[in-house]
């Protein structure tokens, strides 16, 4: 037994042993060490790709606003432009004048209807000729008595329209109203 003590002591002491303790350590330590840095790379990765997420998902919220505000300050711009054209024009009413007006506009941008109402609520003059001589709907013609400055809204997707109110030397006379169909649109936040 003493025989086997002693062997197990001489093989401890042994150098070549040793080393290859030595050797399998460092192995096992460098493995661990490589699995640690993994992990660490893959969770940084996800944090990072995560707050990329969210930072497009903002980006993308702050453009979808700023293009809305946009939109309206066009359409609002537009819409008092073309109030003063057409203002002259029903005041004399000139019905051949409106449609000249109303068939330029839409051919020159993101125009899809022009109509001129007289202060009735009744179309005078349209881009679309079957809408003449028909009334506005209750809800604009009840609007039209009230309305102090142009009134955008959204009607549709990617569709807006722009309410002008026309008034003479001290009354109103009608309003202009304008259809916008804008062709593209921002992704929404969740895509």
């Amino acid at each position: 037994m003493k025989d086997i003590e002693q062997q197990k002591g001489s093989a401890r002491r042994d150098p070549t042993i040793m080393r290859g303790r030595l050797y399998r350590m460092t192995i096992y330590i460098l493995i661990v060490l490589a699995l640690a840095i993994l992990v660490w790379k893959m969770v940084s990765d996800g944090m990072m790709e995560s707050r990329h997420a969210e930072e497009l998902k903002n980006e993308r919220e702050t453009a979808s606003i700023q293009l809305a505000e946009r939109t309206e300050n066009l359409a609002t711009v537009a819409g008092v432009a073309a109030g003063l054209a057409f203002r002259d024009a029903l005041m004399a009413d000139d019905v051949d004048r409106m449609r000249e007006y109303a068939d330029q506009l839409v051919q020159g941008g993101p125009v899809d209807v022009v109509m001129v109402t007289g202060a009735d609520g009744v179309i005078r003059a349209s881009s679309d000729r079957n809408r003449e001589g028909t009334g506005l709907d209750a809800t604009l013609r009840s609007l039209l008595g009230t309305l102090d400055h142009v009134l955008v809204d959204e009607v549709g997707q990617n569709r807006v329209r722009a309410v002008v109110p026309l008034t003479g030397f001290n009354e109103r006379i009608g309003a202009v109203v304008i259809l916008f169909r804008f062709t593209s649109s921002l992704p929404s936040a969740g895509e």
